[in-house]
């Protein structure tokens, strides 16, 4: 999609619309998450959904109200595995730490059993948001629950599809208590593990 000299939008035909039959070697990648995938109806299934959430959250860009570039770092996530939290068993790419993981399926059991429910503060703007700032997101000894920078990752990985910037509002993170925290947009989610603090979690 450009934007021209005139001001007009032009769109390329086949834009954002998956060529099959280029397709000439016996392994499936996806460029944009680096995940590969064993047969070619998983990977159209995954580019499928990657397209219909490019549909929804697209925005032009120099569009007043754009919304923020997302801070954090991208995340590498490793192959997918079981993932045991609690009494749930869900599948998942955990990044190398072990600290946060992709959701692959599972996701509505966990937020299920969610205890509460927040919405990301516009323009990033932890520092001034109240669940971490003496609210249920920290410990009664002023501990944090949860770690920025594990939450900033995890918008920076969910929001690839969306260029350089979020929309805050589209986004909910799941508390589950001492369990992994999720958090979650469009139907995809990531569960990041929560500090952990002598004093107890207050309900």
């Amino acid at each position: 999609m450009r934007v021209g000299e005139d001001s007009h939008i032009t769109t390329d035909e086949n834009y954002g619309k998956p060529d099959w039959y280029a397709v000439e070697i016996d392994t499936y990648r996806c460029n944009d998450c680096h995940t590969e995938f064993d047969t070619e109806a998983d990977a159209k299934a995954h580019l499928r959904r990657k397209y219909n959430s490019w549909q929804s959250r697209y925005v032009l860009p120099g569009i007043p109200g754009q919304p923020t570039d997302t801070p954090g770092r991208m995340p590498v996530f490793e192959e997918e595995t079981d993932i045991s939290i609690n009494d749930l068993t869900i599948r998942g790419r955990p990044d190398k730490t072990n600290s946060i993981a992709v959701v692959e399926s599972g996701i509505d059991g966990l937020i299920e059993t969610s205890r509460r429910e927040y919405t990301i503060p516009e323009n990033f703007n932890f520092d001034s948001w109240e669940p971490l700032d003496g609210g249920q997101l920290t410990y009664p000894d002023g501990g944090t629950r949860i770690a920025k920078y594990k939450l900033a990752s995890a918008i920076k990985h969910l929001s690839r599809s969306n260029g350089p910037g979020y929309n805050a509002d589209k986004f909910t993170l799941y508390d589950r208590g001492d369990e992994p925290f999720l958090l979650a947009t469009y139907g995809e989610g990531i569960v990041i593990a929560p500090y952990i603090s002598a004093s107890p979690t207050e309900e």
